[in-house]
């Protein structure tokens, strides 16, 4: 199932799903719209499923608190 709300193009460029209709030049974009667009790029990459991600989140929010 892949639910991603980002799109990859095999050149390595990347958009929003559903903003394809106008062109955008990234440094128009906040720098912290563009992070976190980023950080969501970059979240759908490690897995495409949100529950499996949340999973991993905590699986590793659990692993760090053992080690305090």
């Amino acid at each position: 199932m892949n639910m991603r709300l980002t799109v990859k193009k095999d050149n390595g460029e990347w958009n929003v799903k559903g903003v394809n209709g106008k062109v955008l030049n990234w440094s128009e974009v906040p720098r912290e719209l563009y992070g976190a667009l980023c950080k969501l790029k970059d979240y759908e990459d490690i897995c495409d499923d949100p529950n499996k991600l949340e999973d991993m989140v905590e699986i590793a929010c659990t692993a760090d608190s053992k080690k305090i």
